[in-house]
């Protein structure tokens, strides 16, 4: 497994644990739409601070209007570590 499948792989882990503190059940599909799981802007706000945390990936959370569903964000959140 190369560096770039294993920094994606850890990025839908952490998504899933998020989705999972929001009491989204079952596996998620990667094209379901962030508003249809439940995400409202104080859990963004709060995965955004995990982000930078766990991370250390910037993303505001207004930011995450840009992202309607899972795997855009997932996209994302890789193309901003890969550019760090």
């Amino acid at each position: 497994m190369d560096a770039n499948t294993r920094t994606r792989k850890s990025i839908e882990e952490l998504v899933d644990a998020w989705l999972r503190e929001l009491e989204v059940e079952g596996p998620v599909d990667p094209e379901a739409l962030l508003l249809d799981l439940g995400v409202d802007s104080l859990s963004v706000v709060d995965f955004s601070q995990m982000l930078r945390r766990e991370l250390g990936v910037e993303i505001r959370a207004a930011e995450f209007d840009l992202y309607a569903t899972v795997s855009e964000m997932v996209a994302e959140i890789c193309e901003r570590i890969s550019a760090q």
